[in-house]
């Protein structure tokens, strides 16, 4: 079996090497020369139910003599893949008592506007085509809201997105890959906050069977940021620092080694340590994942900050 290269990767990387899809999985016969570029993410705050669904919670803002305004957070999907047998289902559920409105804004890895093709299936069954921006959709309360970012023909297409309500609202997404009619893997992500301005990773890495975290990390602002990067070792020492600097609206997904390249050197086996992310700017949003061969799992991202 032969699974695609894909999901992990920045849209850069991703143009210069058609084999790689922006993202993370990898053919299984390559894992045994060691990483490339490719990956799949998961993103989890420390207040996340879990299982790829995260809630955007509101809150009270005064504004002066109108009165109040209900402000509600904004959830991120840091990494959007589609094409080449993968696709992206993000479903966003109003577990509230009233209506809600719902709009979505999609972008390419470069921060310009998305050019992908999605769809999105209301509660009521209408289904639309977008690219780029959702109009706001609404959602009534126990309705269901699902986006699908889907394509059919050769090649692949790698986003972020950030979603948002005039309530509170759950936001859960999942990544498939298959080959024909067989799916041969599904991870579950949560949506990440999109105001952190320091979060950690943990981090296993077994050099015998190629085992690394991968990770993806949004600049949501409007200017461009920068977020120091320190790896560590298990017991606390400094394995390796870089700084991550993203233009406005940006991503970028890669491995930790393959982040860090020539700079770190891990030790031979298994080890574990973990990433922290330091910024002056409170304007990332951030997902992880482990990948093996061809197994994925979920890794969570702290909010420290």
């Amino acid at each position: 079996m032969k699974i695609n290269k894909g999901i992990w990767k920045t849209g850069v990387l991703a143009a210069a090497m058609t084999l790689v899809f922006a993202m993370f999985i990898m053919r299984v016969d390559d894992w045994s020369k060691g990483l490339g570029s490719g990956f799949v993410a998961y993103g989890q705050t420390g207040g996340s139910t879990g299982g790829g669904t995260t809630s955007t919670g509101c809150g009270t803002t005064s504004s002066g003599s109108s009165g109040t305004t209900t402000v509600c957070a904004t959830k991120v999907i840091p990494q959007i893949v589609a094409g080449d047998g993968y696709k992206t289902l993000i479903q966003v559920i109003n577990t509230g008592t009233s209506t809600v409105t719902v709009n979505g804004d999609f972008y390419n890895t470069n921060g310009s506007t998305s050019t992908g093709s999605y769809t999105r299936t209301d509660s009521a069954g209408a289904t639309t085509s977008f690219v780029g921006t959702m109009a706001g959709t609404s959602l009534p309360a126990n309705g269901i809201l699902i986006i699908k970012a889907e394509k059919t023909t050769p090649g692949l297409f790698v986003n972020w997105g950030s979603i948002s309500a005039t309530g509170p609202v759950t936001v859960a997404s999942a990544f498939d890959y298959t080959v024909g009619a067989v799916l041969y893997s599904r991870v579950g992500v949560s949506a990440s906050p999109s105001d952190m301005k320091q979060f950690v990773i943990p981090r296993s890495r077994d050099t015998v069977t190629g085992q690394d975290v991968g990770f993806a990390v949004v600049n949501t602002g409007s200017t461009s940021a920068t977020a120091n990067v320190v790896l560590r070792g298990a017991a606390g020492q400094t394995l390796a620092t870089k700084d991550l600097t993203l233009a406005a609206k940006s991503q970028t997904a890669v491995f930790a080694s393959e982040f860090f390249g020539s700079a770190l050197k891990d030790a031979a086996g298994t080890t574990y340590g973990f990433l922290t992310f330091t910024s002056t700017s409170s304007q990332f949003a951030a997902l992880a994942l482990t990948v093996e061969g061809a197994s994925l799992a979920s890794y969570p991202v702290e909010r420290l900050q």
